[in-house]
């Protein structure tokens, strides 16, 4: 059933759909970093996808999907990289994670 324009749940819909190429991105690095057994949350705030890596990392990308984020949290500096090539995106999360998790 599609919300009557206007409302609350509406308005959710909208935010949700306007993130639907970078959900689609993140959902296939979800993947990738699966098997390199990186474990993961996805969260959602304000409609906007992200993953939640331990407490020390948040990977994110803009509306488009072009260019993926990683870093401490939003807002804050971050390191990024094309979302052309995910397999290479997977592997420096995960080599950051790792790092991470050693420390």
């Amino acid at each position: 059933m599609i919300p009557i324009p206007g409302t609350p749940a509406s308005d959710q819909l909208q935010q949700i759909a306007q993130w639907g190429p970078a959900t689609r991105v993140l959902n296939r690095l979800q993947v990738m970093l699966t098997d390199y057994e990186v474990p993961f949350t996805f969260v959602r705030e304000h409609g906007q996808p992200r993953l939640l890596i331990g407490e020390r990392l948040t990977v994110w990308t803009g509306y488009s999907a072009e260019v993926i984020y990683w870093g401490p949290e939003l807002g804050r500096p971050a390191k990024l990289i094309s979302s052309c090539d995910l397999a290479d995106v997977a592997r420096r999360i995960a080599e950051q994670a790792r790092a991470a998790s050693a420390a």
